[in-house]
């Protein structure tokens, strides 16, 4: 199969799709409904992407850290602080926007 077969294919089911998204559908009482799809991100979300991409490019990752926990979570000997943790946690409510 060609490339511009491919291309073609996917035309064409594109085309499928939006004809028999715009068919009207009767529903028992005989009239007619259509309800296009539907996408809705919420703000959270949209903040919540845009914190992760943004730590995915940040060059100043100390990997020999990363590393020594990593060993320590797989050895089962890695020891959380409770105290750190809750602290850690509303610190990141009150930065994405939780109830303050």
């Amino acid at each position: 199969m060609k490339v511009s077969d491919v291309k073609v294919e996917q035309a064409k089911a594109a085309d499928l799709y939006k004809v028999s998204s715009k068919q009207q559908i009767s529903n028992a009482s005989g009239a007619e409904s259509l309800r296009p799809d539907e996408v809705n991100i919420s703000s959270r979300a949209v903040e919540m992407s845009a914190a992760t991409e943004k730590a995915m490019r940040v060059d100043e990752i100390d990997k020999e850290k990363v590393a020594t926990i990593k060993e320590q979570v797989q050895t089962r000997t890695y020891k959380i602080s409770p105290e750190e943790l809750s602290q850690r946690i509303l610190e990141n409510l009150f930065y994405f926007g939780g109830e303050e």
